[in-house]
């Protein structure tokens, strides 16, 4: 039997590009304070974040270049990160896209007491 070769035994890297395809949920779109949390998230990470929507691709670190977007409920983004922690920076961005930027309104709770 023989042994494995040196690219046989090295862990297989994480994609050093990813692209997610996201819309925007909440009725307010991407103002100031979404745009502001957006480029907190992509500034945790190293790699490249960029945004698309339509023709356009900004920068996801820079807040004034994702409110240059217009994004609206219902504008569908694409998310692209490209560099060693690609796959992790795009899902960060992209899972807080689809949560409506934490601003979506909660079902009520439900109180008990209640008749189906």
């Amino acid at each position: 039997m023989a042994s494995p070769t040196a690219a046989e035994r090295a862990p297989v890297a994480p994609p050093r590009h990813v692209e997610l395809d996201v819309e925007v949920p909440n009725p307010q779109g991407m103002h100031a304070w979404p745009a502001t949390l957006v480029a907190r998230v992509a500034s945790k990470y190293g790699c490249d974040v960029t945004i698309r929507c339509g023709g356009q691709v900004v920068d996801a670190k820079e807040i004034i270049q994702l409110l240059g977007l217009d994004a609206r409920r219902g504008t569908k983004l694409t998310i692209a990160a490209h560099g060693a922690d690609a796959q992790e920076a795009a899902e960060a961005v992209a899972d807080l896209v689809r949560r409506g930027f934490d601003e979506m309104p909660e079902a009520p709770a439900d109180r008990g007491g209640g008749k189906p």
